[in-house]
């Protein structure tokens, strides 16, 4: 239920009057926590209660939602050290390659500043991120989404360490991204994201597909 929740989600922008995602997302999350609880040894159950987490998270603005980070990130972790492996029958769910995706994602988004680590326990990681990127681009290679996401942070590490290489190999990968064929809506979204990011490389230390997240952390000061 969480899976195709969250499939209905990616399609509708944030800011669409006709659905109340805040409410959407918060029934996401009451069914992915109730199902964990149950059976918590359950990898899949795992990072379903990451992704309804992650997107309420990127739904409310990654600031506003600091406090879930924790439990975030420890959920993802434990699924990560899962030794199976899963494919969906049609892909959409591919294990631990999106689990490795989610935790890239993760260390992007989250900042990576002290009062962030004070107030969630924990704090973002570029390098982190780029590394998970790594892993779920080796695992499961050629997806459009997992290609976008590690073009997003070769980006923004290579802005944040002003390495022009990275940068392009960031490009690059946004140029990949373009020549894998989309076959649903989420990919051709996931096409329109990447040429956006190509014409506008500072989209990408915020690119969200739900809506690109404020990562002021002069806000979380106030």
């Amino acid at each position: 239920t969480t899976r195709f929740m969250f499939e209905i989600g990616e399609l509708i922008d944030r800011t669409e009057t006709g659905m109340d995602k805040d409410t959407f997302y918060m029934e996401m999350r009451t069914i992915a926590n109730a199902s964990h609880e149950i059976t918590p040894s359950d990898t899949h159950l795992k990072f379903a209660k990451g992704v309804a987490i992650g997107r309420w998270g990127t739904h409310k603005g990654v600031i506003a939602s600091l406090f879930l980070a924790d439990d975030l990130e420890d959920v993802w972790l434990d699924a990560a050290d899962d030794a199976g492996q899963y494919s969906s029958i049609g892909g959409e769910e591919r294990l631990p390659c999106d689990v490795y995706h989610g935790l890239g994602i993760f260390y992007r988004l989250v900042p990576d500043y002290w009062i962030v680590k004070l107030i969630a326990g924990t704090k973002g990681d570029l390098q982190k991120s780029l590394d998970y990127h790594m892993k779920s681009n080796t695992t499961c290679p050629d997806r459009i989404s997992p290609t976008k996401e590690l073009a997003a942070t070769q980006i923004c590490l290579g802005q944040s360490n002003r390495d022009e290489a990275l940068i392009a190999e960031g490009n690059a990968s946004l140029e990949r991204v373009l020549t894998i064929e989309a076959v649903n809506d989420k990919d051709r979204l996931d096409h329109r994201h990447a040429k956006l990011m190509l014409t506008d490389n500072d989209l990408a230390c915020g690119y969200s597909r739900d809506g690109q997240q404020d990562l002021d952390t002069e806000k979380i000061e106030k």
